[in-house]
């Protein structure tokens, strides 16, 4: 492993990326932060600057860092396109499905897509995990947040 740039468009995206949230960071420090319980105004898009700014200086120290090529494929393998579609079609499934389906259906049907994408995840594990998440979710962001989301939605109230 040596120093030098490895990919030159992952280096441009992550300064890129680096810049844009420093700008968010900085445009957003004059906003009342508040605090975690009574957030306010600047401090979820302050987060996501920051946020930002971690993912770019990921995507910059990988590009500066040389590897062996044999060690990363040249192109995706089926098994990484089962992953992004399922972590892609989970979370279409939850824009879609938590206003008609409530928070309580639409986190257990995201998580079991969502299984799809391990290897050796069984459906047992994958039920429990739905479960536990779905549940937690409610007490979570419905009953301690006080979010207003359904915990059954309309499509299963008969």
């Amino acid at each position: 492993m040596d120093l030098g740039v490895k990919n030159s468009k992952e280096l441009a995206a992550g300064l890129m990326f680096l810049a844009i949230g420093a700008f968010i960071v900085y445009v957003t420090s004059g906003y009342d932060m508040g605090t975690a319980r009574r957030m306010g105004p600047g401090y979820f898009p302050m987060g996501l600057g920051l946020i930002l700014c971690v993912i770019a200086l990921i995507m910059v120290g990988r590009s500066l860092v040389r590897v062996d090529e044999n060690s990363e494929p040249s192109c995706p393998t089926l098994f990484e396109l089962r992953v992004v579609g399922a972590v892609l079609f989970g979370s279409l499934l939850f824009a879609f499905l938590i206003k008609p389906a409530g928070l309580l259906t639409t986190v257990a049907a995201m998580v079991l897509v969502g299984s799809f994408a391990m290897r050796g995840y069984g459906w047992l594990a994958a039920l429990l995990s739905a479960a536990a998440l779905s549940i937690g979710s409610v007490i979570v962001f419905i009953w301690l947040l006080g979010q207003p989301m359904q915990v059954i939605g309309p499509l299963f109230r008969f």
